[in-house]
C-alpha cells in the first residue's frame, strides 16, 4: 500500500523516476495498526477455514462474514456440536480489560435476537491479568491464545554442482 501511495504521489507530481519514490516496506514501514487489522484478518480467514481448531465440532453460521448487531460487528458468529450459539472475538495484539464489555456487548444482542444465551470465546496472542480476572464473571465466556508455528519441508530443485 505504501509503495502505491509513493507511486501515485510521484505520478502526480510529474515525477517519471519512480525509483526515487519508492519506498521499501520492512516491518518499519508499516503502520502498527494496519499490520494489526491485517493479522486479524488473517487470523479469521485461517479460522473460518476450519473452526476445529478453535474448538471440535464449531461451525460456521454467520455466512462467512461478520455479523453486524446493534453494538458492532462479531468476528465470527458459529454454533458448538450441541447447537448453541458462540460469539467469537479475535485480538491481535495483548486483549485488555475493555474488551469484556465488547463481547459482553456482543453476546447479550445475539441473546437478544435469538432468545438463548451463546457462550463466547475470545481469542488473542496474550491477556491482560484484569481481563482475565474480569472474565471470570461473565458466565460461558472462554479465553484461549492463540501462537503461530511453522514448518518447512524441502521442494525437489536441481542439484547444486
Amino acid at each position: 500500500m505504501r509503495f502505491y501511495v509513493s507511486f501515485k504521489e510521484s505520478e502526480a507530481e510529474g515525477n517519471d523516476d519512480f525509483a526515487e519514490a519508492i519506498v521499501p516496506v520492512t516491518s518499519e514501514t508499516i503502520d502498527p495498526i494496519d499490520r494489526t487489522l491485517s493479522l486479524e484478518r488473517d487470523l479469521q480467514a485461517a479460522l473460518r477455514a476450519d473452526p476445529t481448531q478453535i474448538e471440535p465440532g464449531l461451525t460456521i453460521s454467520d455466512g462467512g462474514a461478520e455479523k453486524t448487531v446493534s453494538s458492532g460487528r462479531i468476528d465470527i458468529l458459529a454454533r458448538d456440536r450441541g447447537g448453541r450459539n458462540v460469539v467469537i472475538e479475535l485480538k491481535a495484539a495483548i486483549a485488555k480489560r475493555e474488551v469484556l464489555g465488547q463481547i459482553a456487548a456482543y453476546m447479550a444482542d445475539v441473546e437478544d435476537q435469538t432468545g438463548e444465551r451463546p457462550r463466547g470465546i475470545l481469542i488473542a496472542p496474550e491477556f491482560d491479568a484484569k481481563l482475565i480476572s474480569g472474565a471470570r464473571m461473565i458466565e460461558g465466556l472462554t479465553l484461549k491464545r492463540y501462537a503461530f508455528s511453522f514448518s518447512f519441508t524441502d521442494v525437489a530443485t536441481r542439484a547444486q554442482d
